[in-house]
């Protein structure tokens, strides 16, 4: 299953911003910017989605099924690779039963001054997918990570 793909309304709508911070973020790259772009490798831990503190939950509009983004990591490498993973818990409301997974992409990475470009992804899911930095915090479209 693909890394934004995760049913139902709450990580489809994480496609859709990572979309959108293609085409804003991609017009920001081609600005020069004079952030250092040396320091952003390392680990870093979602807090929010769509600027809600993370967990964030969602029931989809027949109320039988409740999916709960309950954490993920951003890992930079020394060596311009990368690894994010997203953790997913569903719980069905019908048959009561709970499903937990982790959503995970991994590829290189690039910087140019305050943004980061995601390359050959497993997927091509984030494939020339671009994320803000903004001292110990990476914004990729409704995602926030801080290290």
């Amino acid at each position: 299953m693909p890394l934004l793909a995760v049913r139902p309304r709450l990580l489809r709508a994480a496609r859709v911003a990572v979309a959108a911070a293609l085409t804003v973020a991609g017009a920001a790259a081609c600005s020069e910017s004079t952030a250092p772009d040396a320091s952003v490798g390392g680990l870093y831990t979602l807090i929010a989605f769509d600027n809600a503190a993370v967990p964030v939950s969602n029931t989809n509009a027949a109320g039988t099924l409740r999916s709960e983004l309950t954490g993920g990591q951003l890992i930079l490498r020394g060596d311009r690779t990368f690894e994010i993973s997203i953790d997913v818990r569903e719980t069905d409301l019908v048959r009561f039963t709970i499903e937990e997974f982790t959503e995970t992409q991994s590829g290189r990475y690039s910087v140019r001054g305050n943004t980061i470009t995601f390359s050959n992804t497993v997927d091509r899911e984030l494939d020339n997918a671009t994320a803000t930095v903004s001292g110990n915090t990476i914004t990729l479209g409704s995602f926030t990570f801080r290290q």
